[in-house]
């Protein structure tokens, strides 16, 4: 799993590039060698360029966060059940 962290606003654009190029480079190389990799994108801004080139690997996108602040505990949350309910389908 590849969590990619990008902003949902702002002046980021040397950043969010950055993260974005690193992380298509890491799925291509993994994919390359046989293993199934999902993404995670946390930020808006990565979103969309990750979207056009490897929309299918990708799970869920978090954004906005900036509006809701979360703490460990709320992640972890809904990261067990996320989990559970995948096991379920």
């Amino acid at each position: 799993m590849q969590i990619i962290v990008t902003s949902d606003r702002g002046l980021c654009g040397g950043i969010n590039t950055l993260a974005v190029k690193n992380a298509k480079i890491m799925y291509d190389e993994a994919e390359a060698n046989g293993t199934n990799v999902d993404m995670v994108i946390i930020g808006d801004k990565g979103a969309g360029p990750v979207r056009r080139s490897h929309g299918d690997a990708i799970t869920t996108v978090y954004n906005e966060f900036w509006k809701n602040p979360v703490n460990f505990s709320q992640v972890r949350f809904r990261r067990l059940v996320g989990t559970r309910a995948r096991c379920c389908v």
